[in-house]
This record gives C-alpha cells, sequence and structure tokens, in this order.
C-alpha cells in the first residue's frame, strides 16, 4: 500500500511538472525595484559576453546556456510538485529495497531429493512453527513448555537423526540445571535464582573429527504468558530445525562441530543460556556463536551486536550471506540501554566470555509479547531471507580457520549493508583515518569553491567570509529552532492528551515534526539571506550548500573525536558532497542548470540512505513507546527522532529553495502541518486498534498484577499486609484511557504512595526495569 502511494504521488508530480512548466520569456526578478534596471543591464552585458566565449570556444557549450535555467518563469507551486516528486519517487525506490523479500523456496519443488536437501524449505520451517505455536503461550515451568514443546522439538530430531548422512554424527542432551548469578542493569542490576529449567542441545559432527572447537547456534522455545510466542522465539527454532536438517543430510565434511541450543528459559531472565554456558560439558568447546531473537513480527533479521573486539565475525557475515542486513548504528543504541530489552548475547559475552553475532527481526513490533503474535505477519520470505542467510552464515563459521584460535584482541568494526545488496565493513582505526582525510578534502574544496565564487561575484575576503558564517549561522539556527518548536509542541500536545498518533499511523509524523522542521530549515536562511543580498540567488543557494557541509563536516569531527561509529552516516553526505565540489572546481564556468543537477545527483545516494536508515530506526523505536512507561515523554523522543532524521536527510536540498524565494513556499508547508495539528487536536483517531483480518493490531498493553505483600520490621514482625490488582502504566496515555474505560480505577489507589520511604516502593519488582513503570 506505502509503495502504490508514493508511485502515484510520484507519477502525478512528474505529469504535473510537464503539464505547468512554463514557456515564458526570459525573465529576471531583482531584489529591489530602484536596483532593477541596473540588474537587468547587467545581466544584458553577462548573456553578450557569454555568447562571444562560446562562440570563440565550443567547449562551454558544455556549461552554459542562453537561457538560464531559474530566471525562466518557473512558479513557486511548480517547484513544490518537483521537489514532492523527487521525494516521492526516492522514498518509493528505497521502500521496495527495504521490504525486497527474496522468493520462497516451497516444499518439494524438486524430485531430485539430493538437491532438494541442500536447500532451505521455507515451508518446512513454517511447518514446524506452526505446530510450536499451536501448543498456545509456553511460559517456563507451564506444561506446554517443559513437556509438549520439548517433546516437539526432541521428536522432530529424531526423526533428522535417522535420515542423516552415516558420515556425520549428532548428539543429543536434554539438559536439566539450576544456578544463579547477578547482572548489572539500569543503576541497580539484580540476581536470578533458577532451579530445573530446560535445554535441548544437540552436536552436530564430522566422523573422525578430532578438532573440539565448535559453533552454537541459540534461539529459545519459551514465551512470555498470554503469548504464543512466533516470532520471539518459535520462529527461530523452527529455523534451527530446518538448518540441522540441511546440515544432517550434507556430505560435505566439516571443519567444526556446530552445536544447537534450543534453551527453555530466557522470557524468565536470561537463565537457560547462563545454564548452558556455565554448567553444560560442551560448552567449554565453543568458540563462537549465532544468537537468533525476535521482538516483532516478518521482515528481515537485522544483525545489530558483534564480537566483542572480532573483526573476522564480521568480515564472515558480509563475504557468506546472500542478504546482508544490519548496522553498526543498532549496536551502539542497543548497548547504550535506549532499547529496553536483553538477549542471550550478553550472558554468552559476559559469562563464557565467547564472541558471537546477535540477530532480530524488528518488524511489526507492536504484536511483540501479545496473543497477536500468531505467526500470521510473519510471510514465507522471512523464513527464507533468514533461513538463507543463516545457512551460508553457520556453514561458513563451522569451516573458518579463525576458530582454530579466536583473537579478541582486535577492533571494533563499522558496518552497514547498503540497501540490501552490498555489506560495507572495515575497522574503527580505519573509519578514524577515513574520515579524517574526508574531513581535510571537504574542508579544502568548501575553500576552493568559496574563493572562485569571490572571483565570480567581485567580492573582498572579509565580505565573503562574512557572508559564509552568517549562512553557517542561519542553518544552524534553523535546526534549532525546528527543535525548540518541536519541543514547545509536544509540550502541548501532552497537556491536550492528543499524544501519540504517530503510533497509529507514520503519516502523523509528517504532518506534526517534518513539516515544521522542514519549514524552520528553509525560513531562516530567507531571513539571513534579507533582500538586500548582493549575491545572486545561485550564489546565495552555493553559500548555503557549502555552509551545510561544512556544519556536517564539524559533526564528522566530533563523532570521529569521540569514537562514534555510526557517524558514518554524516561520511556518506561529506563523501557525496566533497565529490561533486570537486567536480565543480574543475569545471571552468558552469551554469544553474548544471549547479542544480549535481545538487540532485550528490544527495541522491545520502537521501536514499536517510530514509532507508530511517524506515529502520522507526521500525524499532515506535512500538518501543508502548512498552516505555508512563514516566518518559515519548512525544518529545519521537518528535526529536523525527527532526534529526529530516534535518540529515533534507540538508543538502535545503539551498535550492533559494531559487523559489516566495511565501507561497512557505504558507503551503505551514498549512500542511496546521491541517495536520488540526487533525489531531480535533478529529484525529484513537491511536490504538483492535486486530484486524490480514494486518496487525496496534494494541495498548495494559499488564494487571494481582499481588499480595507483606512488610516486615527489624524485629521480624510484620508491619503491613494488603493485596490488591496492580495495574502497570506502560505509555503515557494509560493512565487516563484506562480511568475511562474502567470506571473502578478512579477510585483506586496510588502505587507510588511508598517510594519515599520503602525500597522499590514497597512493590514487588522482579525486574529493576519496572521502575520505569511505578
Amino acid at each position: 500500500m506505502r509503495a502504490c502511494l508514493f508511485s502515484l504521488v510520484g507519477l502525478l508530480s512528474l505529469i504535473f511538472t510537464f503539464l505547468f512548466r512554463d514557456r515564458g520569456p526570459l525573465r529576471y526578478r531583482g531584489n529591489h525595484d530602484e536596483l532593477k534596471d541596473q540588474h537587468l543591464i547587467n545581466l544584458e552585458q553577462q548573456l553578450l559576453e557569454g555568447r562571444d566565449r562560446r562562440e570563440k570556444d565550443p567547449k562551454m557549450k558544455l556549461f552554459h546556456s542562453p537561457e538560464s535555467f531559474f530566471t525562466s518563469n518557473w512558479t513557486p507551486g511548480l517547484w513544490i510538485v518537483v521537489s514532492m516528486g523527487y521525494l516521492a519517487l526516492v522514498t518509493f525506490i528505497v521502500s521496495l529495497l527495504h521490504s525486497n523479500l527474496p522468493t520462497p523456496t516451497p516444499l518439494n519443488t524438486s524430485p531430485n531429493v539430493q538437491d532438494d536437501s541442500q536447500r532451505f524449505i521455507a515451508a518446512r520451517a513454517q511447518a514446524d512453527l506452526n505446530s510450536l505455536i499451536n501448543m498456545g503461550p509456553r511460559p517456563v515451568g507451564s506444561n506446554e513448555n517443559e513437556v509438549l514443546a520439548r517433546d516437539f522439538i526432541l521428536g522432530e530430531i529424531l526423526k533428522i537423526q535417522e535420515k542423516s548422512n552415516k558420515a556425520l554424527t549428532i548428539s543429543s542432551d536434554n539438559q536439566i540445571v539450576s544456578g544463579s548469578f547477578h547482572i548489572k542493569q539500569n543503576s541497580y542490576g539484580y540476581s536470578s535464582f533458577y532451579h530445573n529449567v530446560q535445554n535441548i542441545v544437540i552436536r552436530l559432527s564430522s566422523r573422525n573429527q578430532s578438532n573440539p572447537a565448535a559453533v552454537l547456534v541459540n534461539c529459545h522455545y519459551d514465551t512470555v504468558p498470554g503469548s504464543p510466542g512466533a516470532s520471539d522465539d518459535a520462529f527461530h527454532c523452527a529455523v534451527m530445525l530446518e538448518l540441522l536438517r540441511i546440515f544432517s543430510l550434507s556430505s560435505k565434511p566439516l571443519l567444526h562441530d556446530i552445536i544447537f541450543l534450543f534453551n527453555g528459559a530466557e522470557e524468565s531472565g536470561l537463565q537457560a543460556s547462563h545454564g548452558f554456558v556455565t554448567k553444560h560439558e560442551w560448552a567449554q568447546n565453543v568458540k563462537t556463536f549465532v544468537n537468533l531473537e525476535g521482538c516483532g513480527a516478518g521482515g528481515k533479521e537485522v544483525l545489530f551486536q558483534t564480537g566483542p573486539n572480532c573483526p573476522w565475525l564480521v568480515e564472515t557475515y558480509a563475504n557468506a550471506v546472500p542478504h546482508p542486513y544490519g548496522s553498526v548504528m543498532g549496536e551502539e543504541l542497543f548497548q547504550s540501554g535506549v532499547v529496553p530489552s536483553d538477549t542471550d548475547f550478553r550472558i554468552f559475552r559476559d559469562f563464557g566470555h565467547i564472541p558471537g553475532v546477535d540477530f532480530a527481526n524488528v518488524d511489526n513490533g507492536f504484536v511483540y509479547h501479545t496473543k497477536f503474535d500468531n505467526g500470521m505477519l510473519v510471510p514465507l520470505g522471512s523464513y527464507q531471507h533468514t533461513g538463507d542467510n543463516m545457512l551460508a552464515l553457520v556453514q561458513a563459521l563451522a569451516n573458518s580457520s579463525s576458530l582454530e584460535n579466536v583473537d579478541q584482541s582486535g577492533v571494533s568494526m563499522v558496518y552497514f549493508d547498503f540497501f540490501g545488496l552490498w555489506f560495507i565493513h572495515y575497522s574503527k582505526t580505519t573509519g578514524a583515518l577515513v574520515n579524517t582525510v574526508m574531513i581535510i578534502l571537504s574542508l579544502l574544496t568548501t575553500f576552493v569553491l568559496l574563493q572562485k565564487m569571490m572571483k565570480d561575484a567581485g567580492l573582498v575576503p572579509p565580505e565573503v567570509v562574512r557572508l559564509f558564517l552568517f549562512g553557517v549561522l542561519g542553518i544552524i539556527l534553523g535546526w534549532i529552532l525546528s527543535v525548540l518548536y518541536i519541543y514547545l509542541l509536544t509540550t502541548f500536545l501532552n497537556w491536550m492528551r492528543c499524544t501519540q498518533t504517530w503510533y497509529r499511523s507514520y503519516f502523523y509524523q509528517i504532518y506534526l515534526y517534518y513539516c515544521p522542521t522542514v519549514l524552520f530549515c528553509i525560513l531562516v536562511p530567507f531571513v539571513i539571506f534579507n533582500q538586500r543580498s548582493k549575491l545572486s540567488n545561485m550564489q546565495q543557494a552555493q553559500i548555503s550548500s557549502l555552509g551545510t557541509q561544512f556544519i556536517w563536516t564539524i559533526v564528522l569531527l566530533i563523532g570521529t573525536i569521540f569514537g562514534i561509529r555510526s557517524s558514518y552516516l554524516i561520511l556518506i553526505l561529506i563523501l557525496s558532497a566533497t565529490i561533486a565540489n570537486a567536480g565543480l572546481i574543475f569545471c571552468r564556468n558552469y551554469c544553474g542548470k548544471l549547479w542544480v543537477a549535481v545538487q540532485l545527483l550528490h544527495t541522491a545516494v545520502p537521501l536514499m540512505i536517510g530514509i532507508y536508515h530511517t524506515i529502520m530506526a522507526m521500525s524499532v523505536f515506535v512500538p518501543i513507546t508502548n512498552r516505555s512507561g508512563s514516566v518518559l515523554n515519548v512525544e518529545l523522543y519521537i518528535g526529536i527522532l523525527s527532526a534529526a532524521t529530516c534535518i540529515m536527510m533534507i540538508s543538502f536540498l535545503v539551498p535550492l529553495s533559494m531559487f523559489i524565494r516566495h511565501v507561497s513556499v512557505v504558507v503551503s508547508i505551514a498549512t500542511v502541518h496546521i491541517l495536520g495539528l488540526l487533525i489531531v487536536l480535533t478529529v484525529q483517531p484513537f491511536p490504538f486498534y483492535e486486530w484486524q483480518s490480514g494486518e496487525s493490531g496496534v494494541l495498548q498493553r495494559v499488564p494487571i498484577w494481582h499481588v499480595q505483600r507483606t512488610l516486615y520490621d527489624k524485629y521480624g514482625d510484620t508491619r503491613l499486609s494488603d493485596s490488591g490488582y496492580w495495574v502497570i502504566n506502560m505509555d503515557p496515555s494509560a493512565p487516563y484511557t484506562l480511568k475511562s474505560a474502567v470506571l473502578e480505577l478512579n477510585s483506586a489507589g496510588n502505587a507510588t504512595e511508598f517510594c519515599g520511604s520503602e525500597l522499590f516502593c514497597a512493590l514487588p519488582l522482579y525486574s529493576p526495569r519496572l521502575t520505569n513503570f511505578v
């Protein structure tokens, strides 16, 4: 639907561009009436001189046109249509690339059983998933988890063993383990004690294999109460069963063993993985691991954690997988604690001291840990995407010579995929060197172009510096004002209780946050480059573009100094602009057409990458806002994120607005924003809606616990004993939406009444994360 919409907008934009383009005579619009005649005289002289030079030098026809592109009668409305068409086309292309999934291999498509056995069959993995989720929720300790799911997995493994290649050995173990550990979390941390949790462990090795080193592949089959857990994490257990089938029938010997761990207690606090890595006899042979998780349904599995300090893992992934998808930005955000989740990756890393890679499916995070996580939103293409990648990756790791002597003394890696087509990776050290070189080249090309502009405009150096600094100031001021406005707007929306409208539809982000960001980014330079400027529109646009490049260069410098690996996004912006400016430097003369063409071309790739990463970020963070507690101002959180991504995407397009210095542009953008705001304040739909056939329900999470608490004094005597229902506010709108639906809650007590005198507000918190919801 989204792709069709963008396609339609782009097509209509192109049609309007053709129909309403102006073929009128050449006109020049001066900045002041009193200078109009002088400007016309100067323009005529420049055209005559240009014609004479073109007649003498035929090569200059490449750079000059007898009719200036920007002095023709292009209306502001037409410019808006062209801009919208350009953005719609780019967004449409990126949406296709982001949502593209491989064609699933159906069951029994080949009459040759031997050939078919070495391909990942999505339909077979889906059948295994359906068998698991049909058991219902599988919380730790339940019959569904401890008996039914365990027996199903062991039964499938027995079938695989019976049909396996006799050159391979398949060993299995049903580990029952007890233990305890302490883990740091937020500023508190917690101690976890577990008793008789289960692991199903399978070891696949070649006969006559003397090397004990092994690769671990992990999933968990338990769920939170009330959820069938299709994506978290039965999906990956089904994928692992299919991988085991494929490897068991392979005639190719394995250089190292593969251990498949189906752990039965992850949702209870990462307990089963701790039991394996600290107490199972095979754990000491594990040299690296692949952890498979889920916080959404469908889509692609994203690589979001690696290492620590093992560049060869990233290199192996880059060289092996057919459908790369991942970013170091996810790793830095996840490890910063912004994402309120944890995975078994941490247990293997911190308690087993084993390096590895961490994957998760993040699309449709609205169904995460709900009863709607039932597999309906997982297309066969997702099975195929994950299966093809894991088959190639596990095989490459099992046959890697790096497993002989795992080195964890390497440097961190910078990595990201290029629209799922290629995987780009390099070390943090190389990244710092590349960033430094690019910073120097960027500043150099900026200086040279400013010098060239100074000569063309007949300005003295102090005046050029002043105009340049004013341009930089205007750009920064536009960014600051947009963020300040969003802060005030989100404060107003919270006061009006009109929050999280974007939870239902991402288009509300465009109306509420993207439009004012664009508005301020355009409006402030209009004021800075006032009508008394001596520069032409094109020169003002060049000043603005160079100022934007200078600002991002400083941002890249700061990111490099602080070792932020995600600054590769800024590097792409600077690289593209520097290459474009270098090309302009070698053009002896160029007209507006060439400059705009170069500007549009060099912004295309950064814009596409920006949209690509924005889709990734929003698919993760928007669902998270519904389980972040009522204390966090999620409206401001999403508003700032929207402004930041918008600024990054449009910053090099804003200079083109210098050619349409007309109030209608500002009025058009402001109108869209105001109309969107009015919809939110008046007729906006409730941000949550229930499950409908064929699509995900966007639900409000309402945990209700029936608890009993008893508090004792230092002598062991009871000083307080009560019981009741504890209703947890998972999002900012929960306190008032629930009270309007359940009237009894209006007379309920406040759970924070003991926060000033009792530990954790005297509430039965089993996890420090729950303090966010008090």
